[in-house]
């Protein structure tokens, strides 16, 4: 991700956890400071031992359905005290006998997908003695709920999920009717149901995409699903889908380029006794454009290569590499030992200004350089100033590795600088 990327994606995490804490400091609802505990990670002074012993502690008119989801959750995220635990046991016992509605007309449980998610995990881990009754009563009041026209549609996915969970069902979310994206990831993670790899990518960017957008959510409820869900994200390794990717993400991609030559052949005897010692050469930007060509094209196949642009004057510019639906454009550059970074900068910078002129349908580029002498200590500045051009969406400088820079001409030899013991990874 870029700069505005990541500040935009950080902005979304402070306004949820700002939106969610708003709601927890006023102490309006155990249930959600509860589910927030089990749900979100490093969220602090929830007060959840004295919620515990106070809805433990309720009996007779004072019990409520919700008491039963605000112990299951706190159970689930770590073990509850004794007393705290009996009270969860005898409060499932007491919900299954509870009716679901009054007069025909359906109870709060019938629209509070939240605290039927609660009590689906306390039944997932219930006793066999208790498991059966509860499951029963989840299933007639979440099909009640399922009946309603007007319920929200991450609201009616969750009630799926709860009797799935309740039942001890292993699941695919692709099963699921009405899923949304943070509440499959949520539920995932903790171990309820399975995300397809696919799926998974899909829900972590529809995720993003819906939380950029930085505008006030009327169920708080919701807010605590999509803060959770993107905590979840940010903690995960990055899934690039073709369809979905960026310029930012074929950067990211090229940036840990340098580390793969640690696996790169070079060979000092023979691997094998019928096969001779391997030597792979990288001698010139041609070589360079080849290896872009094989680690790019399996992600991104409709990369182009030697590709001629809109010309300017006598003058058709041709690309080494380019995303045309990206309006990307990767240029290889071989760094030799007389070449300067000044020159780098010269040449990335004409390159830039006829790449990427109006019309032209390309507005970014990437040069990618192999520094054939290591010049280490000049990378920084000359990555600086090549950031700087318009255009640039960032430099990847490549030192050539140290176990093949033995093997340079004696005259190279003589004008290097200290090479580095190995590449970075």
């Amino acid at each position: 991700m870029t700069m505005p990327e990541e500040v935009l994606i950080a902005d979304a995490r402070a306004f949820l956890r700002r939106e969610v804490m708003t709601q927890l400091s006023n102490g309006r609802s155990d249930l959600f400071t509860a589910f927030c505990a089990w749900a979100v990670p490093n969220l602090e002074n929830l007060q959840l031992g004295e919620i515990g012993h106070r809805v433990a502690a309720h009996t007779g008119a004072e019990r409520a359905y919700r008491d039963v989801a605000v112990l299951a959750f706190m159970d689930a995220r770590s073990a509850l005290p004794r007393q705290e635990a009996d009270a969860l046991a005898n409060l499932l016992v007491w919900v299954s006998q509870c009716s679901i509605e009054v007069d025909g007309a359906p109870v709060g449980i019938s629209t509070d997908a939240l605290a039927m998610l609660g009590i689906a995990i306390a039944a997932a881990a219930a006793r066999p003695t208790i498991q059966p009754k509860v499951v029963s009563w989840i299933n007639k009041a979440t099909n009640a709920a399922l009946q309603l026209p007007g319920l929200d549609p991450w609201k009616r996915g969750l009630m799926g999920v709860s009797q799935r969970i309740a039942a001890r069902d292993s699941f695919q979310y692709n099963d699921i009717r009405d899923l949304t994206c943070d509440v499959a990831l949520v539920c995932s993670a903790k171990g309820f149901g399975q995300l397809e790899e696919g799926r998974l990518a899909d829900c972590q960017l529809t995720v993003l995409d819906s939380v950029r957008s930085l505008e006030p959510i009327l169920d708080v409820t919701k807010s605590g699903f999509q803060l959770a869900a993107l905590e979840l994200i940010l903690r995960m390794p990055r899934t690039i889908r073709p369809a979905h990717a960026t310029v930012e993400d074929v950067a990211q991609i090229l940036s840990r380029l340098e580390g793969a030559f640690r696996r790169w052949t070079w060979e000092e005897t023979p691997k094998t006794k019928r096969g001779p010692a391997r030597q792979w050469h990288i001698d010139h930007e041609y070589h360079l454009q080849n290896i872009l060509w094989f680690l790019l094209y399996p992600i991104f196949p409709n990369l182009r290569d030697e590709e001629y642009l809109a010309s300017t004057g006598q003058l058709q510019p041709r690309s080494d590499l380019c995303i045309p639906y990206l309006g990307l454009v990767i240029e290889a550059k071989f760094m030799y030992p007389k070449t300067t970074p000044r020159q780098m900068i010269e040449e990335i910078s004409a390159d830039a200004s006829l790449y990427l002129k109006a019309g032209s349908g390309f507005n970014s580029i990437i040069p990618v350089i192999w520094d054939e002498q290591s010049r280490i200590e000049d990378h920084a500045i000359l990555r600086r100033g090549l950031n700087e051009i318009r255009g640039v969406i960032d430099s990847i400088i490549i030192s050539r590795p140290a176990k093949m820079s033995v093997h340079l001409p004696v005259d190279a030899k003589q004008r290097s600088r200290p090479t580095r013991v190995a590449p970075r990874g």
